[in-house]
Parts: C-alpha cells; sequence; structure tokens
C-alpha cells in the first residue's frame, strides 16, 4: 500500500483494509520515493502511520503493516519485524500509538538517537559507500547538441511529450517550423521546452516537451530514473550547454540556469546521485531549484520531482530514454519527425 509525495494512495487503498475477507498480515506499507523536502517536513514511514491512523486503521493493523509484515514478505522475520529474543535490537519507543515519530531510537541494542538528534558520540558507524566517479558519455557539450537536425523543409509535424500531471505524459503532436535545417519550435502561444540526454555511444538525443509552463533557460541532472540517467532540459541552448557542463564539472548533481547565470545547483559528488551533506540543506537546494521553476511561471510545485520521471519507462505513457522520445505502451521509440 503506497503512500508517499509521488503517489499519495492510501487515502483511497485505506477502504479496503476494513473489509472482512481482506487478510491484513498480507498487507504492508511502502513509501516509494521520498524527497528530502519531504523528510524533513513530514517525516518518512511515520506519516504513512499517521495518515493510516487518520484514515481508520487500527494501530496493531497500521504497525504490523510496517514492520512485521513486510518481514516475513521478505522472509526474515526471525531477524527484524518484531521485539523478541534472538532477533536484532532496533527499537522505535514511541511515546503514544497515536504518536508514530520516536522519542528515541535503538540500533543493535544501543540507543544512538533521542527527540530527533543523534546521541553524542554515534557516527553512524557506517564507512562511506565508495562509488566510481560520475562519468556521462559526452564530457563537454556545446549549444549545437541540442538541435533537432532534418531535410525537410518548410512546417513538419513533431511528436511531443505533454505533462499530465507530475508523474504521468502523452503524447501530443505540434506543427514545427524548419529553420536552416533545424527543427524550431514556435513559442508564441505556448512554452514548448527542449530535453536532451547523451547517448552512450556520443552525442544527445532531443525531444521536445510542453506543460512546463515556464521558459527555464537550462536545466541540467544527473538523477534522473531509472536507473540513473543524464538529462538537459530548456527553452535556451546556451544556458543548456552551462548548465550540463557546470552538471560535469561539479562531479554530477542538478544545475539550474538563466540568462547565463547559475539560478540553483546541488552537487552530487558520490557517483553523480550522492551528496554526503546534511538532509535539511540538501532540502533547501531542492526547494531553490522548484523556487526558480515556479517564479518564472511553471505551475508545478515540485521540478525536482518531475524530472527524475522523464526518463523512466516503468510509467506511462511517453519518456525520454538515451535514443529519444519512447512509447511505454507500444514500447517502441517514435521519429523525430513524422511523415
Amino acid at each position: 500500500m503506497r503512500h508517499g509525495p509521488a503517489r499519495p494512495d492510501l487515502p483511497a487503498l485505506a477502504r479496503l483494509v476494513h473489509r472482512e475477507e481482506v487478510d491484513r498480515s498480507r498487507l504492508m506499507f511502502t513509501t516509494d520515493w521520498v524527497p528530502q523536502a519531504a523528510l524533513v517536513q513530514t517525516g518518512h514511514l511515520n506519516h504513512v502511520i499517521a495518515t493510516a491512523l487518520e484514515l481508520g486503521i487500527s494501530p496493531i493493523d497500521a504497525y504490523r503493516m510496517a514492520t512485521l509484515n513486510p518481514a516475513r514478505y521478505l522472509g526474515i522475520e526471525d531477524d527484524v519485524g518484531a521485539i523478541a529474543p534472538r532477533r536484532y535490537a532496533d527499537i522505535l519507543c514511541l511515546a503514544t500509538l497515536q504518536e508514530p515519530l520516536p522519542r528515541w531510537v535503538m540500533a543493535s541494542g544501543r540507543v544512538v538517537a533521542r527527540n530527533g538528534l543523534t546521541v553524542d558520540g554515534w557516527d553512524g558507524e557506517r564507512a562511506e559507500p565508495k562509488l566510481p566517479p560520475y562519468q556521462p558519455p559526452v564530457q563537454e557539450t556545446h549549444v549545437t547538441d541540442f538541435r533537432m537536425a532534418t531535410n525537410r523543409r518548410g512546417n513538419v509535424i513533431v511528436p511531443t511529450v505533454e505533462l499530465v500531471d507530475k508523474t504521468v505524459t502523452r503524447r501530443r503532436d505540434l506543427h514545427m517550423a524548419v529553420r536552416d535545417g533545424v527543427v524550431t519550435p514556435e513559442t508564441r502561444r505556448e512554452v514548448i521546452l527542449k530535453m536532451a540526454m547523451p547517448k552512450p555511444e556520443g552525442g544527445f538525443a532531443v525531444g521536445f516537451l510542453v506543460g512546463m509552463g515556464a521558459h527555464l533557460g537550462g536545466f541540467s541532472t544527473s538523477v534522473a530514473s531509472d536507473p540513473y540517467h543524464t538529462l538537459v532540459i530548456g527553452s535556451n541552448d546556451h544556458d543548456m550547454a552551462t548548465a550540463y557542463n557546470r552538471m560535469v564539472g561539479n562531479g554530477g548533481g542538478i544545475v539550474a540556469v538563466q540568462q547565463g547565470q547559475i539560478a540553483a545547483e546541488l552537487p552530487l559528488p558520490m557517483g553523480g546521485f550522492i551528496s554526503t551533506a546534511p538532509v535539511p540543506d540538501i532540502a533547501a537546494d531542492i526547494e531553490l531549484l522548484n523556487r526558480w521553476a515556479q517564479e518564472l511561471g511553471c505551475p508545478w510545485d515540485d521540478i525536482f520531482l518531475i524530472q527524475r520521471y522523464f526518463t523512466y519507462i516503468g510509467v506511462p505513457f511517453f519518456r525520454m530514454p538515451p535514443w529519444g522520445i519512447y512509447d511505454v505502451k507500444e514500447r517502441a521509440f517514435l521519429p523525430p519527425v513524422l511523415d
């Protein structure tokens, strides 16, 4: 039963839990992906449990769905999921069952946090993961890399990706002009952005995006899903190139550029997708990114979440993998320009 910023499904699913024929020992919670800002504001699995309690799910069922049931499903209930002899002593202490936020946290039989803060002398007891450096297929880009060339003349029909919500997209065919052998969108009526991904063999695949509602100069990220892909979006080729080259120079991460100036950035130097900065600092950088887009007129409140799904072919209906726009249902790439 998934509930999180990407898909808050629990209100629709909770009514099924109350049916007598439902075996509640087979149900479990998941948050799916949770951005750093949500971790700071609402927490993680504690937020899911609190929502379940508000929706009338009993405390016993709610806590089992977060602990014992997942452990049984994964076949590790002899180690975790319940408090009993011979199991790992990882325990969360609550003030009441109606307040899922822990008062203190025990890991491996040792109290490691109280009232939301780690105790003195506990450093996580884990070594930092050793990850290879971020190495995109294209190390440096130029403005010409983001141009869709064609042998056609006059006006052409181009398939584009249109945002329906933060995760779902659809196809929309638009008329565009060809100028000097380059497909050029007409932007007086609505905002049309470019999407570009470096191909493993070199060069960039280029497509068009509608629905963002703002002339974002350039935005580059190394954490588009899934697995982690590099993606550039924007309306200005110079800003797009500046954002991409800055991101590569940072060792991966996220960079937003407007009129040649860095508007927001979040370096992710560990493999291009991990930061060692405190979570509140990461959340602040992501909030600056979202605010940049909104101040330019973007109607969406979380561009960071949206960009993660542009490349993910596990959700409908049209995505942007490294070789162009992909029809998820038909399992086929669309031609850049239609006949």
